[in-house]
């Protein structure tokens, strides 16, 4: 069985095919999931002479180039790379990445949000809408080129993709409409 690596683009990367040996000592049982031997709270040894360590419920597998594949009793399953980024996949299929103080969410349904270091929030729908959250506002940009934001203060702006511009203010009256 290949080893998992940060960059394969595949993150269902856990130990299933791993070889266990056939009688194993009293304190340690075979867990179904990952087919490794795991105590309830201390050491393991993998007859590949991988170590795992569990403890409350958790697994860890540490592979030779510094990678390690965790799962936790909710089912989801962490990698951490050398490089201390770390990619989370949840039950439902959703995988998030965590790398360099950067946020990544990938959802089943195909949107994706990202969170930049200074907070800035990236959301692509499936529909093809993006939007964007920033401390000086939100803009929602649709596939027809149109273009929605409210700013800080309240106030709103809608560029149309025809060229169409009105500002709004925090009330929602109408101060401008340059057609």
């Amino acid at each position: 069985m290949d080893e998992p690596t940060c960059s394969s683009p595949s993150v269902s990367e856990e130990p299933q095919d791993l070889p266990v040996e056939p009688e194993l000592p009293p304190n340690v049982s075979q867990h179904e999931d990952t087919k490794m031997k795991q105590e309830e709270e201390g050491e393991i040894q993998h007859p590949k002479a991988k170590t795992h360590s569990a403890g409350a419920g958790r697994a860890r597998t540490a592979h030779r180039h510094p990678l390690e594949v965790g799962r936790v009793p909710s089912k989801q399953t962490e990698k951490v790379c050398p490089d201390g980024s770390k990619e989370i996949v949840f039950p439902d299929g959703t995988v998030q990445r965590l790398n360099d103080g950067r946020e990544e969410t990938v959802f089943p349904d195909g949107t994706i949000v990202s969170v930049e270091r200074n907070g800035d929030k990236t959301i692509v729908l499936s529909n093809g809408q993006r939007e964007i959250h920033t401390a000086q506002f939100k803009r929602r940009e649709y596939p027809d080129g149109t273009t929605k934001t409210v700013y800080h203060d309240g106030h709103q702006e809608t560029k149309d993709a025809s060229g169409r511009v009105r500002v709004r203010d925090e009330a929602g009256n109408i101060i401008l409409d340059r057609k």
